[in-house]
């Protein structure tokens, strides 16, 4: 890659109709450390299968390692769960990120200076060759993001607006969901990139690996920050950079970031940091997405989608094709293994149906207006005329107490539901 310094960086009439109404929604920071069954405990997480070792109940875990409050956070996260990679090994990829995108880690971000779309773009700053071909680099992954993902629109000029602090790294343009899709994609793709590309001689005869060797496995080889930063460089971007520029810019990026990441989040680990394998909250992360959207918001998560192709397949009750309030929660609860004979073992009906599973197997806490929302727990259910949806708590990552769906216009997300509405039924699993 070339030496970067600046950038720019129908209606439908339907009896039981999962519409809600508006409350307040809370937020939680990044949380890391050691979980334990004390920490299941004084935290209220009800249920934990330790034997599950998937983060998205057979689908990719990518979109639920990104996890954290910046992309820089986000990037650690994937690179360090998803990736596979150690502390100093994501931080050697990371230095040269830094770089490329003028610290930004924006995933939409262009080259300043070159015409539209002759220069970099990107994480990695993809780039064609010099005449413009189409053969390039920055064509072909151009092309693969809009065939993979039906997300092409953001790869254009009107994307690469500087982010500002509060948008964490991502173009003010860009939805914070599609920030995550985005960040996915191309974190998927460098890595099958790097997989695919072999160690050069020249590379080799510098002491890293042998030539023709996979450039990933020779990264996964290197021990120190330095090695990382440097073998990244000379094997996958190829600036102009001299060796002392490399060094000095990107392995001193590098180094900053492995003391401002590596002490905070997990290394090497298969799910994230804030909702280990098997856990009710994994599931959540994996199923909706972490932040609210307008309706109609159709798009479901890559591990969600999975789940109700499988749902279907078993003859369990998923709704409208999963774009269902009482599919999602169906889904949720019998996939995580919270209550697997949920709504019937998850083969009964709609919310009018669930509600009176509900009310023959799961205790009644009572309505919204006689309960202490502070005594909800992750797992409870509530019913409303028509609509369902499910308190989760705080997941750091995720943008709300409540995840929920709506018939046929809203995919599984932070939900907004009033947890106090009078005409809210709220039910807990028996102990």
């Amino acid at each position: 890659m070339k030496d970067l310094i600046k950038y720019l960086s129908p209606t439908k009439i339907i009896i039981v109709a999962c519409l809600f109404s508006v409350t307040l929604t809370s937020s939680a920071g990044a949380t890391a450390g050691v979980y334990d069954q004390s920490f299941y405990s004084n935290n209220n997480i009800l249920f934990y299968n330790p034997t599950d070792n998937t983060c998205t109940a057979g689908a990719s875990a990518s979109s639920a390692s990104l996890v954290g409050d910046t992309n820089s956070q986000k990037i650690w996260n994937w690179l360090t769960q998803q990736g596979g990679l150690t502390s100093e090994q994501a931080a050697g990829v990371m230095g040269n990120m830094s770089v490329e995108t003028a610290g930004t880690f924006s995933p939409t971000i262009q080259q300043i200076g070159s015409p539209w779309p002759l220069g970099g773009w990107g994480l990695v700053q993809w780039t064609n060759y010099p005449d413009g071909s189409s053969t390039g680099r920055r064509s072909t992954v151009a092309s693969t993001l809009d065939k993979q993902t039906g997300l092409g629109q953001y790869y254009d000029a009107q994307y690469s607006k500087p982010p500002t602090t509060a948008e964490g790294g991502r173009d003010p343009g860009v939805p914070a969901d599609i920030n995550i899709r985005l960040l996915d994609f191309e974190l998927n793709y460098i890595m099958q990139e790097s997989k695919g590309r072999t160690v050069s001689k020249s590379v080799a005869a510098q002491g890293f690996g042998t030539a023709g060797s996979s450039e990933w496995d020779t990264l996964k080889q290197q021990k120190t920050v330095e090695d990382a930063t440097v073998f990244w460089h000379n094997n996958f971007e190829v600036s102009s950079q001299t060796p002392a520029e490399v060094i000095a810019s990107r392995g001193g990026a590098a180094k900053r970031i492995f003391s401002a990441l590596s002490t905070t989040t997990g290394t090497s680990a298969s799910c994230p940091t804030s909702a280990p394998a098997g856990s009710f909250s994994s599931y959540v992360l994996a199923y909706a997405w972490p932040d609210y959207h307008k309706a109609p918001y159709l798009q479901k998560t890559a591990a969600y989608q999975a789940a109700i192709v499988k749902a279907k397949s078993e003859g369990r009750y998923v709704g409208a094709d999963g774009i269902d309030c009482g599919g999602f929660i169906t889904t949720l609860m019998v996939d995580s293994g919270f209550d697997p004979t949920y709504n019937s073992n998850g083969k009964g009906g709609n919310t009018d149906a669930q509600l009176a599973w509900l009310q023959a197997h799961w205790q009644n806490l009572g309505n919204g207006s006689s309960i202490n929302p502070a005594n909800l727990q992750p797992g409870d259910v509530a019913m409303l005329p028509g609509h369902t949806f499910v308190y989760v708590g705080h997941i750091p990552g995720f943008n709300s107490v409540i995840a929920s769906s709506s018939l046929d216009e809203r995919a599984p997300m932070a939900g907004k539901e009033q947890l106090t509405a009078s005409n809210v039924t709220w039910f807990r699993k028996k102990a």
